[in-house]
């Protein structure tokens, strides 16, 4: 597997903005106003956003603390886009380019395939790779013209073999290279007369026209099959640039911005009508099979349903496809699964493609046959429970008399979908995981009645918190009625993070707060049984020192 980062230098604010979202629990932004931090420009960032993120951490009013220094969490941050159509996942705004890194995937065959989401990613930062400092109207007409072809690909993921097709991407190269070249020509002083004769027919005849008459002038370069909706991209692109660039006052400005748009739509344009089998849904050609194992559990698994979908192929229909029902997805042993269709598997074009289910803090989400994004399960419910720590007990003391029945409730909440009749590694649905959080929202707001108990300012002043000041504050947080454990684990935590750190002398302030959730996450998990032996059948990786079971 072969990876190509190159998009990841096209990020935005904006779309920044929604990675830390995702990235953040609401609890900790609550109340940050972006904008003012300037997260919502459309501009590249130039710096992989750490000037923006030191100033989410410094400019927070005390509701977001600082997990790590903003360096290292621009590093977190780009884990988080490597992955296909992760700009749908994060929401990602039409016009911002594709910022997330893509893979070319190899074969027992020697074959290599990409997935035609990717190549539309790619051709991204083929085209700009020639021209990184793009005009905003060009630069954002090519992310709209990308994605509205991504969105006739649907969810559904196809894998193109670059070597039944490299006659046709060496024409897409050359008809890039070719179309580029004038390009430059035209956004480089001084200008061809030739080209500039070109240009100047794209002067607006009347600079005061309506967007939907000015629109009527580019109609020749869409595509036929565009929606209403995709249309109306385009007008919002050439909106924001004539807001910015008025065509009364800077009419060469548009004159050279629109007409190199045309320039990019046409090539675009082309290249789809002429390779609609790369670049749009098609069943004529044939599939690799792809395993997406992964490996980082005491057994290999494979989804269900792609294990399934192959079945389905090799057995030419004998077995009927089940898709996983929604939202827990399930897995096989791939030890199973090979002993009963390897022999088949290696006469045919398989991909393997390997992955790390917690290897990582932060798991990058996956997408199922049907095209929905999972999570592993046991990833899900520590996220949960680790919301559930921030909102519901930092800085505060739930009263000791409702302490218990306030814990069942939560766990009714969340058994139904994380319990022990699950037989192994399972993956819960994005539209699942997002069903059980509002289903505990309630739990990650501040209870109205509980008296809230602010943290010394002492402590936040001290270089570094000793054990017995950080048992002081647990106690407030952390009852030993409901985990007897308590003090116990505190000093094993606590001795863990001094190593980590290399000594007292590098505290933070956001330690403690991390060794809080650690406690109380523990406290959570051993009270429950059942949620222990979760995180058992799942095979999440986990201290057995700190572990009552094992």
């Amino acid at each position: 597997m072969e990876e190509d980062s190159r998009a990841n230098e096209f990020l935005t604010p904006r779309a920044l903005e929604r990675v830390v979202r995702k990235y953040m629990h609401p609890e900790l932004t609550d109340f940050i106003n972006f904008s003012e931090l300037g997260f919502d420009s459309e501009e590249i960032i130039m710096d992989n956003g750490e000037l923006l993120l030191s100033g989410l951490l410094e400019n927070s009013y005390g509701k977001l603390r600082p997990y790590e220094p903003a360096a290292m969490l621009t590093g977190r941050l780009r884990v988080y886009r490597k992955f296909t159509s992760a700009n749908r996942y994060f929401g990602m705004n039409r016009m911002d380019p594709y910022n997330h890194s893509i893979n070319k995937y190899l074969t027992r065959g020697g074959d290599t395939y990409y997935v035609k989401q990717d190549l539309l990613v790619k051709m991204q930062s083929d085209i700009l790779e020639q021209c990184p400092k793009m005009r905003d109207l060009p630069r954002m007409i090519l992310s709209v013209f990308l994605k509205n072809q991504e969105d006739f690909l649907a969810k559904t993921l196809e894998y193109v073999s670059q070597m039944q097709n490299q006659e046709a991407f060496s024409d897409i190269t050359r008809r890039i290279a070719e179309t580029m070249e004038k390009f430059k020509q035209c956004v480089t002083k001084p200008v061809p007369a030739k080209l500039k004769k070109k240009m100047t027919k794209c002067k607006l005849e009347n600079p005061n026209a309506s967007i939907d008459a000015i629109f009527e002038t580019w109609r020749a370069h869409v595509p036929m099959n565009w929606t209403a909706e995709q249309s109306g991209y385009i007008k919002e692109a050439i909106q924001f640039h004539i807001d910015r660039h008025p065509p009364e006052e800077e009419p060469r400005v548009y004159a050279e911005a629109a007409y190199t748009s045309h320039m990019l739509m046409d090539l675009l344009k082309e290249i789809f009508e002429s390779y609609p089998h790369i670049y749009s849904p098609y069943t004529e050609i044939p599939r690799p099979y792809v395993l997406r194992v992964f490996n980082d559990v005491p057994e290999p698994y494979l989804l269900d349903a792609d294990a399934q979908q192959i079945m389905h192929k090799v057995t030419n229909g004998a077995f009927i496809f089940q898709p996983d029902p929604f939202p827990t997805i399930l897995t096989i042993s791939l030890k199973d699964f090979m002993e009963a269709y390897g022999v088949i598997l290696n006469n045919n074009n398989v991909i393997q493609i390997s992955s790390s289910v917690y290897r990582i803090k932060r798991v990058t989400p996956v997408i199922t046959y049907n095209g929905e994004f999972c999570v592993p399960s046991g990833f899900a419910l520590n996220e949960l429970i680790r919301r559930l720590a921030i909102g519901w007990k930092l800085f505060q003391r739930v009263k000791r008399h409702n302490v218990g029945r306030v814990l069942e409730d939560v766990m009714t909440r969340l058994r139904h979908r994380f319990n022990d009749q699950l037989p192994r590694l399972t993956f819960i649905s994005q539209e699942g995981l997002v069903n059980v959080t509002e289903e505990i929202a309630d739990y990650c707001a501040a209870f109205e009645e509980v008296v809230v108990e602010e943290v010394p300012e002492d402590i936040l002043d001290s270089e570094c918190l000793v054990l017995r000041n950080l048992k002081a504050l647990v106690g407030r947080l952390v009852s030993t009625n409901t985990f007897p454990n308590r003090d116990h684990i505190l000093q094993l935590i606590h001795k863990r993070a001094i190593d980590r750190i290399g000594g007292p002398q590098n505290w933070r302030v956001g330690i403690m707060f991390d060794l809080i959730e650690q406690l109380q996450v523990i406290g959570f998990i051993e009270k429950f049984p059942e949620i222990l032996a979760f995180y058992h059948t799942q095979g999440i990786p986990h201290d057995k020192e700190l572990c009552s079971r094992c």
